[in-house]
């Protein structure tokens, strides 16, 4: 009996490190270019959630990257602004 239950625990400590190794959030990351394919840097990139309305706010670096981690997951809308140039929006 004791063996059994010993057993049964290490089983569960196991699968609480799993469950502990997972995460709710999400990250949206890529690269800004523009039609020809050069990198614009110093973009503005804004990540709307459809559901909630709560916007999140990035800037491209040098190379055009960016990243806009911990999100919580849903529908966004991505828009990509530069001055002089036409905004970009996508959703789903």
């Amino acid at each position: 009996m004791l063996k059994r239950f010993g057993l049964v625990l290490a089983v569960l400590l196991c699968l609480v490190g799993a469950a502990y190794g997972q995460t709710a959030n999400a990250t949206i990351s890529g690269k800004v270019t523009d039609s020809s394919g050069a990198i614009i840097p110093a973009a503005t990139i804004s990540a709307k959630n459809n559901d909630t309305n709560v916007v999140r706010t990035t800037q491209s670096n040098a190379e055009g990257l960016y990243t806009i981690p911990n999100l919580i997951p849903g529908n966004y809308t991505l828009t990509t602004q530069f001055q002089g140039m036409k905004n970009f929006e996508r959703s789903g």
